[in-house]
């Protein structure tokens, strides 16, 4: 109560605190009011109690964690509502609506997010999941009439993936099938958003001119995330391998390439402060290019905050920014901290890059080149291991050696892709030219992939339960508790 820092970040363990309390127990629409109620009358609390200390930070303790709960309580859809479109599932519909995101093509078919506004002539609010054939193509800013039966996602039994609050991260609490589609109009939706997009489809085009695949869609992938177009085998190698956040738009990713831009910007004569502002500028340009999805905004969050940790570098302000960090993203998105895994598997790579690595580089005497990647790359995998084993069941044995092999060339594929791609917009003989010797990095990084991938060895099948998951993760913090104190003393 008499620290600030301290005081700061008891506040934002609270609201974190209500908004996962909310996640995990089902609140009514009706509790709503009963929350507005708890907030006036804590309100009033602080105006009586001003005066007390004590009585002033617990009651503030309580209003964070009641504005967790409300937080997450307002962003339920009224079902019972006809103009809320989650009230229509179970039925048959025809509805319109417009495609308001990026379409997610996949081998099966292509899923639209469709933002509805008219049910039978009733006016509704709500978002749908439509999956279709691959054929025909639908694009961003598209209006839709749509003919199927609205279904809620549901979760298959006993599975530890939540689909419907997956979905309900993008505020999706309705699905459908392969419908009966008639395209209306097009021009829909955001400008910028529809340019952004535009312009990716574009350069995904320019890019199949310069690189023959798989190289080309791993080049997409490193450069902005697009890996949709990746083989089917080379997807399952990357994952066995544990390096599939090179070809993601992951805070992890982002975290990595940022570390090797401010040590080259440094090296190059920048001064720290400079260099930290350049990449936050660049890694926010990334985002706008990327199309603002929730992905790249969570996954440059993440990494801004890790690169200003690293920048303030006092231990108790490093926790306060990432915990600071998690409260924003909850003010935003209170799905996030319970049901999206991209998200949490994040934060604790980040974690473990902030944490883990100091322990470890002290055990690990290699030339400096080694030791930082080995150090990153085994902290990531400490820190994510256990929700690893609880969630998907696999461990990649091979990931820290695959990372040592690949990681050092990542950000110069990535620096090379992006001054080829300009270069061959100038004149693009010459980008081919740069294209032709891009290539055979490319062509290791795949040759790697699919080496440790094709072998039996490269990952085991491994589930725990979540009991045992918690308990990986406290004795992995009293570890680092028990070296931080040995190292004060």
């Amino acid at each position: 109560m008499h620290s600030k820092s301290k005081t700061f970040l008891a506040f934002c363990f609270c609201f974190i605190a209500g908004s996962a309390i909310g996640s995990l127990f089902i609140i009514p629409n009706a509790v709503a009011f009963y929350l507005y109620l708890s907030l006036f009358f804590l309100a009033a609390g602080l105006i009586i109690f001003w005066s007390k200390l004590s009585a002033r930070f617990y009651i503030f303790c309580f209003l964070f964690l009641v504005f967790g709960l409300w937080r997450y309580a307002v962003t339920l859809p009224d079902c019972g509502n006809h103009s809320t479109l989650c009230f229509y599932n179970g039925r048959s519909v025809s509805f319109v609506g417009i495609v308001s995101d990026e379409p997610q093509q996949k081998i099966d078919g292509i899923s639209y997010t469709v933002a509805v506004n008219d049910v039978g002539g009733q006016m509704v609010t709500g978002k749908v999941l439509v999956k279709n054939r691959l054929y025909p193509v639908y694009s961003y800013g598209d209006q839709l009439s749509i003919s199927c039966k609205l279904m809620a996602p549901e979760t298959p039994p006993g599975s530890v993936f939540h689909y419907d609050k997956y979905l309900a991260r993008f505020g999706i609490w309705s699905a459908c099938g392969y419908p009966n589609l008639k395209k209306i109009s097009s021009g829909g939706g955001n400008p910028l958003f529809g340019a952004i997009l535009n312009f990716k489809t574009f350069l995904n085009n320019h890019v199949n001119l310069l690189w023959v695949e798989p190289e080309g869609s791993l080049m997409s992938g490193l450069l902005y995330g697009a890996r949709s177009s990746l083989p089917a085998y080379l997807v399952d190698d990357f994952s066995r391998t544990g390096i599939s956040h090179i070809v993601a738009v992951s805070g992890f990713n982002i975290t990595i390439i940022a570390i090797v831009l401010m040590n080259l910007l440094i090296y190059l004569g920048f001064f720290r402060q400079r260099a930290f502002y350049v990449i936050v500028a660049v890694t926010i340009l990334f985002v706008i290019f990327t199309g603002l999805t929730a992905s790249a905004i969570r996954a440059a969050v993440m990494g801004i905050a890790v690169l200003t940790a690293r920048q303030v570098g006092r231990g108790t302000r490093i926790v306060n920014v990432l915990v600071l960090t998690v409260a924003v993203m909850q003010i935003f998105n209170p799905y996030l901290l319970i049901w999206d895994v991209g998200f949490q598997l994040s934060f604790l790579a980040l974690v473990g890059l902030v944490y883990v690595s100091p322990v470890i580089i002290k055990f690990i005497k290699l030339p400096a080149i080694i030791q930082e990647p080995l150090a990153q790359t085994l902290s990531a995998i400490i820190a994510t291991l256990p929700l690893m084993l609880y969630q998907f069941g696999t461990i990649s044995l091979s990931a820290p050696l695959v990372n040592i092999l690949i990681l050092w060339i990542v950000p110069w594929l990535m620096l090379s892709g992006a001054v080829t791609i300009g270069v061959s917009l100038i004149f693009f003989p010459l980008g081919r030219l740069f294209a032709f010797i891009t290539h055979f990095g490319l062509s290791y990084v795949i040759m790697i992939v699919q080496f440790f991938g094709e072998k039996s060895w490269s990952s085991a099948l491994v589930q725990i339960p979540l009991w045992l998951m918690f308990l990986m993760y406290g004795i992995l913090v009293y570890i680092l508790y028990r070296y931080a104190k040995d190292k004060s003393v």
